[in-house]
């Protein structure tokens, strides 16, 4: 069995935060979406040898889960590895890097430890890249890597620019994102960038001064939350009024001025999380072709919906964990197909569904899975493998 994980920076169940639930499901299906679009991609003229995936607040990489049967769900920064890893097992010649940045030294250690222990294997396992700073600082030094000179061949046997593809994913503890670094992305060539704006945390810096005050205290006080308002958007856009009757019209609205804030993306679309509380968080999504907004607005409406009516056969990383478990449990040591567990019943899961759960518990180490042929080798004990639960 799996040893109790020892849990990180929050103490309270991730299924009662709303809004990190609806952003881990998000990102855990547009990283793979990212991966598997460019993988697909054919007569382009940039290199797929190579491909950054890039977390900039990445946390310790494990969120508390009182319904995942580990105890606890991958955070961003591990998905990007899991799904990394994935892609590379099943295309060998293109390589991923993934880079967590994680100001906070007592989280980045976490964070190395958890994702040294998911890269994979020597000499294939995935690169990975924990550094214990502050994004505005490693935000430069990751992008001259990636737009540097080469040390491989290039993917389409040209002599062209390599033109690297990368996906940065954006999501600070407080305001304090500066406009300038997200701003130094939009003229890289290949860069696509996903921002979880805090629109209620910034709106409370406007007019956050305490009246009681004297009033030399309390206008230094409002001009440097402004301040600090105007380092975020780059300016005073957040100050012009908005036209929206609702908070909700509000946020949107200055969620789209941030977005068009940078005109170096030709997409530049935006989308509530789940309210929480307190919290109106929106996702910017900035990026250059068409293929990543459709799969972009695809992976939040499945997000957003999953295990609803609405949702169709999706199923939450939770829920998919969970699944494998129990047949694992119930199958240990048989060899059975999809269409043999359909015709069970099992779980009542459709034939896709249970697809998606044998894929998981091959990832769990606890079946081999033969998609070509549809049947699962369930094992009579898990994998030894170096895995996010292993004792090593």
């Amino acid at each position: 069995m799996h040893r109790p994980i020892q849990h990180q920076d929050r103490d309270v169940p991730v299924e009662a935060r709303r809004q990190t639930l609806h952003k881990l499901e998000l990102m855990d299906r547009y990283w793979a979406a990212w991966l598997n679009i460019l993988v697909a991609a054919r007569r382009v003229h940039f290199c797929r040898a190579r491909l950054w995936l890039v977390d900039g607040f990445a946390g310790s990489g494990l969120h508390i889960s009182a319904f995942h049967p580990d105890g606890a769900r991958l955070g961003t920064p591990a998905q990007a590895v899991h799904h990394a890893l994935r892609l590379q097992q099943t295309h060998p010649d293109i390589h991923v890097t993934v880079h967590a940045v994680e100001v906070d030294p007592r989280l980045a250690a976490r964070l190395g430890t958890t994702l040294r222990r998911m890269r994979g294997e020597a000499p294939d396992w995935v690169s990975v890249h924990v550094w214990p700073k502050d994004f505005a600082e490693m935000a430069q030094p990751i992008l001259d890597e990636i737009v540097g000179p080469p040390d491989h061949a290039h993917s389409q046997g040209s002599r062209e620019p390599h033109r690297h593809r990368s996906l940065w994913f954006l999501d600070p503890y407080s305001t304090e994102l500066a406009y300038g670094t997200v701003a130094a992305l939009q003229n890289a060539d290949g860069c696509e960038v996903i921002v979880n704006l805090d629109l209620a945390g910034l709106w409370r810096l406007h007019g956050a001064a305490d009246e009681d005050m004297p009033e030399e205290r309390w206008r230094a006080q409002a001009a440097a939350n402004n301040a600090r308002l105007g380092r975020v958007f780059g300016g005073d856009i957040w100050a012009t009024p908005t036209s929206g009757r609702t908070t909700a019209a509000r946020f949107e609205e200055l969620a789209r001025r941030y977005a068009d804030s940078f005109p170096g993306f030709e997409y530049r679309n935006v989308y509530p999380l789940r309210a929480s509380g307190s919290q109106d968080r929106y996702m910017i999504h900035l990026s250059h072709a068409p293929a990543a907004v459709k799969a972009f607005q695809r992976a939040y409406t499945t997000a957003l919906t999953v295990d609803t009516v609405a949702g169709g056969e999706a199923l939450t990383a939770s829920h998919r964990a969970r699944a494998a478990e129990e047949l694992f449990q119930r199958h240990r040591g048989q060899s059975v197909t999809i269409d043999e567990l359909f015709d069970l019943g099992v779980g009542g899961y459709s034939r896709t569904q249970l697809a998606v759960i044998a894929r998981e518990a091959d990832d769990r180490g606890v079946a081999t899975y033969d998609e070509t042929a549809r049947t699962i080798c369930w094992l009579e004990e898990r994998r030894p493998e170096v895995t996010l639960w292993s004792d090593r």
